[in-house]
C-alpha cells in the first residue's frame, strides 16, 4: 500500500499504466511506472517492485574462485530473474567456466561472476567437420584439450585413433586443419 500523500487522486474510470523503459541486461526488480487518468489527466510516477520467479543455477558447495565448475558441484533452485537478469537457467550453460570469485553454497550463478569458458573440453566428444569444395564430412571424437573458439586445439579421430589439430568453430564442434 502507498502511503497517503502517493495515492493517486480518484478516477471514474480505469487508470492506465505504463511502464517506464527498461534496458537489456538491467535489472528490472524496481520500475518506473506512471499511473494516469485518462479522464482527468491527472498522473503520478510510482517505484514499483516486480519479480519473476525461475529455476536458475545455484551452488551446491562452496566453489573456488579460478576453479573449473563442475556439474555436480551446481543445482537448481527458485530465484528472481527481476533482481538477477544474468542468471544462468542451465547448469550446461556453466560448462567450460570458473568463478572470478569463491561462491557460497546456494549463490547464484550469473554471467558477470564467470570468466574462462572453453567452447570444447579436454576429454568431452566434439564433432569433426571437415570438407572441400562441394562436399562436408562430419566425424566424432573426443577433445585432447580444451578451447575457446577460434582457437586450435588438439582432437583425436574417434574412427582411427588419429590424433590431429582441429580450429573450435563453437560449443562441441570443430574444423580439421590441413594436414601438410
Amino acid at each position: 500500500m502507498l502511503p497517503a500523500a502517493r495515492r493517486m487522486p480518484e478516477c471514474p474510470v480505469a487508470l492506465a499504466m505504463q511502464v517506464a523503459d527498461v534496458k537489456d541486461g538491467e535489472r528490472f526488480d524496481r520500475l518506473q511506472v506512471v499511473a494516469r487518468c485518462p479522464e482527468t489527466g491527472t498522473e503520478g510516477r510510482f517505484t514499483v517492485r516486480a519479480s519473476a520467479g525461475v529455476a536458475g543455477v545455484v551452488a551446491r558447495e562452496e566453489l573456488l574462485a579460478g576453479e573449473p565448475l563442475q556439474p555436480s558441484a551446481l543445482q537448481m533452485a527458485e530465484q528472481d530473474l527481476a533482481a538477477l537478469p544474468d542468471l544462468l537457467l542451465s547448469p550446461e550453460e556453466a560448462r567450460g567456466f570458473s568463478s572470478r570469485r569463491t561462491l557460497r553454497p546456494g549463490q547464484p550463478l550469473r554471467r558477470s561472476l564467470l570468466q574462462g569458458g572453453s567452447a570444447v573440453g579436454r576429454g568431452r566428444p566434439v564433432r569433426i567437420v571437415a570438407g572441400g569444395r562441394g562436399f562436408q564430412g562430419a566425424i566424432a571424437g573426443p577433445a585432447l584439450e580444451d578451447g575457446a573458439v577460434g582457437e586450435v586445439v588438439r582432437i583425436r579421430n574417434a574412427s582411427t585413433g588419429r590424433p590431429a589439430r582441429a580450429t573450435v568453430l563453437g560449443p562441441g564442434v570443430v574444423s580439421l586443419e590441413a594436414q601438410p
